[in-house]
């Protein structure tokens, strides 16, 4: 049986705070605990494992706090980057249903995080 955890519900203060569209109103992020296992394959390409453990133990925070999001047309998901110990993105994968499901999570460099970044939903203070 797989099991699943609540991480938010997007809510409207949170679609105009990241400039979402409102077809995302109401829908719901959760993880399954089968993807830890594949965030796992990853864990090498973080600094140190310590990094790695921070970036996973953190993925609430990445979601509900992001310095930025950016939809990916190519994986149909909204990518979710914030700065810890390294530049972390979590991948979210967007569907015509209330549950949205965390795909991945991994570091990416400087360089990859200023280009999402130009791409990404406007943020509105």
């Amino acid at each position: 049986m797989k099991t699943k955890r609540k991480i938010m519900t997007m809510d409207e203060n949170y679609i105009r705070k990241y400039n979402l569209s409102n077809e995302y109103l109401g829908k719901m992020i959760v993880v399954y605990k089968e993807r830890y296992a594949h965030f796992a394959k990853h864990q090498s390409e973080f600094l140190n494992y310590s990094s790695y453990d921070y970036s996973v133990k953190s993925l609430d925070d990445i979601i509900q706090n992001p310095e930025f999001i950016v939809y990916d047309s190519k994986n149909n998901s909204l990518e979710f980057v914030k700065k810890l110990l390294d530049n972390t993105l979590v991948a979210v994968r967007v569907a015509d249903c209330l549950e949205l499901k965390v795909k991945t999570l991994y570091p990416i460099n400087d360089s990859k995080k200023d280009k999402l970044k130009k791409k990404s939903f406007t943020y509105k203070l």
